[in-house]
């Protein structure tokens, strides 16, 4: 979830303060559906794997698919490609 500021209601009525609040609560819900793609890939550790950044689909075997997701993984990690 990304961080928010939802800071405070500068209305006084009722109505004003329940658009306030409803849209409090949608900014909330529209950020818990953005996951930082960082946190999502450092989340990750893989070990005892060969480097492979080539693939053929139609002849890769399981360790070849192995391989190469580990080693996306590792350099999306390496590079932190989304900064903050």
């Amino acid at each position: 979830m990304r961080p928010i500021t939802i800071g405070s209601p500068r209305t006084v009525t009722m109505n004003q303060f329940d658009k306030f609040v409803m849209g409090a609560f949608r900014e909330i819900e529209q950020a818990s559906h953005e996951e930082r793609f960082i946190n999502v890939v450092t989340a990750f550790k893989v070990t005892n794997y060969t480097k492979t950044r080539t693939l053929d689909a139609s002849t890769a075997t399981a360790t070849d698919i192995a391989n190469f997701l580990a080693t996306l993984i590792a350099d999306l990690t390496a590079a932190e490609v989304v900064k903050d």
